[in-house]
C-alpha cells in the first residue's frame, strides 16, 4: 500500500494495537516512530493483599485494564494511600478544601500529592482513585490540570444534592452498579426459615449511596 506524506497507522504488537506516525520521503524508506502509549495511574487507600479484600478487588481492576488493553496502555500504582489523617499536602490544600463544599478538614490530600507527581513526573494522563474521601482532591486536581483526566468512586454525595454538579468535561463518576447482587442477598435471606418466622431485619446505612442498594435488598 502506498504511503505519501505524514500518516497516522496502526499495527498489531502483543495483542494490542500501537499507534506510530510513519513519513515517506520521496523514494526514501519509510520511518517510523511509537508514539507515547496512555498512561494511567491508579491511587489505592491500602497495601494490595488477599486479606485486604476492598483494596484487592481494585487490584483486579487494574490487572484487567492491563489484560484488556496490552500494550496500548502503561499503568503505575500508588498503595497505601490513606486518605484521612495529617495533612501531607500543607497549606496549598488546606486553602482550596476550605472552600470546597462537603471538603473534610480531616482529609491527609494523599491523592492530591500522589496525583500530582503522577502528572508532572510521571507524565501520566489519567488518575483514578479508589476511595470516597479521594474526591476532593481528584476534584482539585482536575481544575490544576484541565488538560488530564480524573476518575473518581464517588463526587462526594451529599443527601439531597447528588454532586453531579462537581463533574467535568475531565472529571468523571465510576459507580459500580451491584443492585442485582444485592437483590439476590435479600432474596436469599428472605427464604431463611428464621427470617420469615420473625421478619425484623436492621440495615445501617453508611452513607447516601446505600439507601439505592436496600431498596434492591428489601
Amino acid at each position: 500500500k502506498k504511503l505519501e506524506g505524514l500518516l497516522e497507522v496502526s499495527y498489531s504488537l502483543n495483542g494490542g494495537s500501537q499507534f506510530t506516525v510513519a513519513q515517506r520521503v520521496g523514494n526514501l524508506p519509510i520511518l517510523a516512530k511509537e508514539l507515547p502509549r496512555f498512561a494511567v495511574g491508579f491511587i489505592f487507600p491500602g497495601p494490595v493483599s488477599i486479606s485486604n479484600g476492598y483494596v484487592a478487588a481494585q487490584n483486579q481492576g487494574l490487572v484487567a485494564v492491563q489484560q484488556f488493553f496490552g500494550r496500548r496502555v502503561k499503568t503505575m500504582l500508588e498503595a497505601d494511600q490513606v486518605p484521612v489523617g495529617p495533612n501531607m499536602c500543607g497549606a496549598a490544600c488546606t486553602n482550596w478544601c476550605s472552600q470546597m463544599s462537603g471538603c473534610q478538614s480531616t482529609l491527609s490530600h494523599a491523592a492530591y500529592v500522589v496525583g500530582k507527581r503522577m502528572f508532572e513526573q510521571d507524565g501520566v494522563d489519567m488518575v483514578v482513585g479508589t476511595t470516597l474521601d479521594y474526591w476532593p482532591d481528584l476534584k482539585q486536581l482536575s481544575l490544576d490540570f484541565p488538560s488530564k483526566y480524573l476518575l473518581s468512586t464517588t463526587t462526594g454525595e451529599i443527601p439531597g444534592k447528588p454532586g453531579e454538579d462537581r463533574l467535568s468535561q475531565n472529571f468523571g463518576h465510576l459507580q459500580v452498579r451491584q443492585e442485582q447482587a444485592i437483590y439476590m442477598m435479600g432474596y436469599t435471606l428472605g427464604l431463611h426459615p428464621p427470617v420469615r418466622a420473625k421478619p425484623r431485619i436492621g440495615y445501617i446505612q453508611p452513607f447516601a449511596e446505600s439507601k439505592r442498594l436496600y431498596t434492591a435488598a428489601f
